[in-house]
């Protein structure tokens, strides 16, 4: 996510529309290859949250292990916090909102990953 105040160029591409479906195509192939990864018979007890979480890890190895080239500007996040803008009344600590599974892609790779 960019900092409200960020230097990138603000300026719309024509080919915006290309890169989003692109970005969707490859987010959603990493969603089925995560799921081919897991056993559903050994999740089908768990909560959805629990499968969220197993899920991403395996997006994230896959990623690490990267079969494709394209592979390696992607980064997978296990139930963020959403930071809310500046200007709303905004949620903080335990009561922001999250979501499930975050993507986001970057040309910059290798991409330094925090533990």
């Amino acid at each position: 996510m960019k900092h409200p105040q960020s230097y990138q160029c603000r300026v719309t591409s024509v080919n915006r529309s290309d890169y989003e479906q692109l970005f969707i195509r490859r987010v959603h192939d990493l969603i089925k290859l995560g799921y081919d990864k897991l056993c559903a018979s050994i999740y089908a007890t768990e909560e959805e949250t629990v499968i969220t979480g197993y899920l991403a890890e395996a997006i994230a190895g896959i990623i690490e292990y990267q079969s494709e080239d394209w592979m390696r500007y992607y980064r997978v996040y296990d139930d963020p916090p959403i930071n809310e803008s500046i200007e709303a009344p905004r949620r903080r600590g335990k009561g922001r909102r999250r979501v499930d599974i975050k993507f986001d892609a970057s040309e910059v790779s290798p991409h330094t990953i925090l533990f």
